[in-house]
């Protein structure tokens, strides 16, 4: 029992990986060129609600080597979606990005976040 907690807890606590990818270097067109991510560890995604629907989303824990990167969010919930996009500052830290239209909260609504660049 104790196992199956410790697992629940592992899952709960995983931090949010770009595009669904582990960390680790890949490799891009024909494997001619290793391709590192700019944040190994991950990084954290807040929804903020305003009344039944997401009207932002904070990413935090960025790496300050995604700087200049391109964070890209998108909320989708079978219905209707919402793309914002934003330059990673300085120092990497925290960004919050505004959903226009923000999307009704469903159960089976996902939020895909990329960084792309430097």
């Amino acid at each position: 029992m104790a196992a199956i907690a410790l697992a629940v807890a592992a899952i709960a606590i995983t931090p949010a990986l770009a595009a669904g990818l582990g960390s680790g270097t890949h490799t891009l067109g024909a494997n001619l060129a290793a391709v590192a991510p700019c944040d190994p560890d991950g990084f954290s995604v807040r929804q903020t609600l305003s009344g039944s629907s997401v009207s932002s989303i904070t990413v935090s824990g960025i790496a300050s080597a995604c700087a200049t990167g391109t964070l890209s969010v998108t909320l989708n919930n079978g219905a209707t979606f919402t793309t914002a996009s934003g330059t990673v500052p300085a120092g990497g830290g925290s960004m919050t990005l505004s959903l226009s239209p923000a999307v009704a909260i469903t159960d089976h609504h996902t939020a895909d976040v990329t960084i792309t660049g430097p």
